[in-house]
């Protein structure tokens, strides 16, 4: 019985676990600009699954700014400082939508025209521990352009 027991154990696990996500079937969207003041503004940002296996994937507990990046070197996105920062995984299944609000400035003049990206690394469900080496094997997703212009 015990054998049985686990063999169903063994059997479940290996149906129940995400399968890594093509990066073609996330789509990173950008939704509202408010117009930059003093240099900054704030963007909402919308990280969508149209896949049919559930992502997982690496960010952090308080700076998880760090996994967005610019095409522009004029524009920087602010990360959050906080005192205990730890590396978690956050779930998105088939379908399913994340939105997030970047804070970000323009260094000198602000541009026309950009595009943020947003570094997806991939956990497999199984995996204990989120270690810094795995940012290594992180994909770029690009959003749409933005333009400043009104």
């Amino acid at each position: 019985m015990k054998k049985l027991i686990l063999i169903l154990l063994v059997v479940y696990s290996t149906f129940t676990q995400a399968q890594t996500v093509n990066i073609k079937d996330l789509v990173l969207i950008s939704n509202k600009i408010n117009i930059f003041k003093n240099n900054k503004t704030k963007i909402e940002i919308t990280l969508l699954n149209k896949s049919k296996d559930i992502l997982n994937y690496r960010t952090m507990s308080c700076s998880w700014q760090e996994f967005y990046l610019c095409n522009s070197e004029n524009i920087s996105i602010a990360v959050n400082e906080c005192d205990k920062n730890i590396p978690v995984i956050l779930t998105l299944n088939p379908n399913e939508s994340r939105t997030v609000t970047l804070t970000i400035t323009a260094k000198k003049q602000i541009p026309n025209y950009f595009k943020l990206g947003l570094k997806i690394c991939q956990i497999e469900e199984s995996q204990s521990s989120i270690s810094k080496s795995k940012l290594e094997n992180c994909k770029t997703i690009w959003c749409n352009t933005i333009s400043t212009r009104k």
